[in-house]
């Protein structure tokens, strides 16, 4: 088991991978298609903006933290989401409501940021 430094470290480390840019919005496509299996390319599409490389980092991030799983089949990389990552969807979702509830508004609408 670990001491409570130790799981203060892997949470700290987990909110600030899921803090970093795109990290969220990748992890949002897989929530979406929890059953399908998404190659890298997909989110190239889904996300214009976002280049290559971050595309990259952030798939092989959430690898690590076990939210999703890359496999291999017949030289074809695809990504899938873990039970792991499938639980963190109720974590957000808890959140989404939290902020939604709390939320002034006007004051955080004006100057949102379209993805």
């Amino acid at each position: 088991m670990l001491e409570s430094v130790e799981k203060r470290c892997v949470v700290i480390n987990n909110m600030d991978l899921l803090a970093k840019k795109w990290a969220l919005h990748i992890l949002i496509e897989f929530w979406k298609k929890p059953k399908q299996n998404l190659k890298f390319s997909y989110f190239s599409k889904a996300f214009p903006s976002i280049t290559s490389r971050v595309v990259s980092m952030r798939l092989k991030e959430l690898c690590e933290i076990g939210v999703i799983r890359k496999e291999v089949v017949n030289k074809s990389i695809k990504y899938v989401l873990t039970d792991h990552g499938y639980e963190l969807l109720t974590i957000y979702n808890g959140f989404w409501q939290w902020s939604v509830d709390g939320a002034d508004t006007e004051k955080y609408t004006t100057n949102c940021a379209k993805v």
